[in-house]
């Protein structure tokens, strides 16, 4: 399988993840080291290439080095490996790179997994959209990924198991299929809450009751 590994240069669990995938026979795009687009074969992007004192930078200067000829380089290197990956793994601790890089391979419908040790980071509810799930050990994301589902993922986006002689129509078919469930499992869930309410507000009007036909103190 091809993944994104998805993280932060501070993290110095990274390298050990990419090793690990690769070990396991997948193909890793690592950001430390690219191997697509105009930045392969290179070291990967960091700010410090372009001002060592990048973290004293102001908003303005940020949105400046951006279009920095080193930064485009880095986007698009990324951006080739987002777009050639059938699948991500973030690895946390990461920061906003990371996330935005997550959130466009789920985006795309392709299968993501959430790496994430005890301490590593606080409860986030957006991992949920990942299919992979959050897992906790490295044996774990293994074996995830080894017994992922394919059926969960948008049946637009392309993955191993993808048959390239599928129409439109069967496409659209299969994605308004997991639209409907979605809206099936809200709907239940509104249910829900309506029918609590109305429990609540039965309690609420017998105390009322209850209320009025007590005498009043003398």
């Amino acid at each position: 399988m091809k993944l994104y590994v998805a993280s932060s240069w501070r993290n110095p669990i990274q390298p050990r993840i990419v090793k690990l995938l690769r070990y396991h026979s997948h193909e890793v795009y690592d950001f430390r080291q690219p191997h697509l687009g105009p930045g392969a074969g290179g070291t990967g992007f960091a700010w410090s290439e372009i001002d060592p004192a990048w973290e004293q930078w102001t908003a303005g200067q940020y949105a400046q080095a951006l279009h920095h000829p080193l930064a485009e380089l880095g986007l698009a290197s990324d951006k080739a490996g987002l777009d050639w990956a059938e699948g991500g793994v973030f690895v946390a601790p990461a920061g906003c790179s990371a996330s935005l890089e997550l959130g466009y391979l789920i985006g795309q419908g392709k299968a993501c997994w959430v790496l994430c040790y005890d301490g590593a980071m606080e409860p986030d509810l957006m991992f949920g959209l990942a299919a992979g799930g959050v897992v906790t050990t490295d044996v774990e994301l293994v074996d995830s990924i080894k017994r992922f589902d394919w059926s969960l993922r948008d049946p637009l986006a392309k993955g191993p198991d993808a048959d390239p002689d599928r129409t439109i129509e069967s496409q659209l078919m299969a994605e308004r299929a997991i639209r409907k469930t979605y809206i099936e499992s809200a709907i239940q869930g509104l249910d829900r809450i309506a029918d609590e309410a109305a429990t609540m507000a039965n309690t609420y009007r017998d105390a009322i009751v209850h209320w009025d036909r007590e005498e009043p103190e003398s």
